[in-house]
């Protein structure tokens, strides 16, 4: 569950920005509350005027998940965009996640600029109070990476994780372009493994060019179509209600050449 993201100076983001998913103290639509130590908003939405940065948070979202996700190329730049509008030259862009998965609140974030890491850290915490521990942090000291783990993801000063451990630490001063946290599980650190499946496996990030086919189940749920109608008259568009209708389609004559045969 995600309970807050934070982006600076990313696209049109200068200053640090939050997109929060906690509940306030309001208890007026408790049904819209899921409770716990950290009480967080089942559904959030953003509107504002045109080009108010809407689109580029998802964008951000979009781009700190897939450094994470996705394999990186050894030697490549990382396509960050710094926000033209600093005047302190800082290429340096930041993410941070706040999430709860597993029976912990997760705390990741990141630094990067086109030629490597910055920052990284990884804290955590039980979900039912106590303290924050540390994870692993890493930073970039005079162009040399520096790794340094928490007794949480250490254990034993002697043990075969401990030696993995540093062994990854080595190799991941030859990788700047490379964040710690995917490279440790390319490296078998299991202990790693859920703060990294939440990314993988439980965050979604739907851009507005995303195809719609992954959607398209939920069309077929009466429940969600008869929300959806009315979330749209709500939202005083005009529509009053959707409703689906089965046709026969001849397909070479109403899609054009080409067109995707899984849409």
């Amino acid at each position: 569950m995600l309970l807050q993201f934070t982006v600076e100076n990313y696209k049109s983001f200068n200053e640090p920005t939050t997109f929060s998913m906690s509940a306030t103290g309001i208890r007026e639509l408790p049904k819209h509350v899921i409770d716990g130590k950290s009480p967080a908003l089942r559904g959030a939405a953003i509107y504002g005027k045109n080009a108010a940065g809407k689109s580029n948070l998802v964008l951000a979202m979009g781009f700190a998940r897939d450094l994470i996700v996705r394999p990186a190329t050894v030697g490549r730049r990382i396509a960050t965009t710094p926000c033209r509008l600093r005047t302190d030259n800082n290429r340096v862009s930041s993410f941070r996640w706040f999430f709860q998965y597993k029976g912990r609140i997760w705390q990741y974030g990141f630094s990067v600029e086109a030629k490597g890491v910055v920052e990284e850290y990884l804290y955590a915490r039980n979900e039912k109070g106590g303290k924050e521990l540390k994870w692993f942090t890493r930073e970039t000291v005079d162009n040399e990476v520096q790794v340094s783990f928490g007794q949480t993801l250490r254990g034993p000063a002697h043990g075969k994780r401990a030696k993995r451990l540093e062994l990854i630490r080595s190799n991941i001063r030859k990788r700047p372009e490379q964040l710690f946290l995917p490279f440790a599980i390319e490296n078998s650190v299991e202990e790693l493994i859920t703060p990294y499946e939440w990314f993988t496996d439980v965050l979604v990030v739907k851009r507005a060019e995303n195809t719609y086919s992954d959607m398209l189940w939920e069309v077929n749920d009466d429940s969600f179509l008869g929300f959806l109608g009315e979330f749209l008259k709500f939202a005083d568009t005009e529509i009053h209600r959707l409703q689906r209708t089965l046709v026969a389609l001849k397909w070479d004559s109403v899609f054009p050449s080409g067109f995707p045969s899984e849409a």
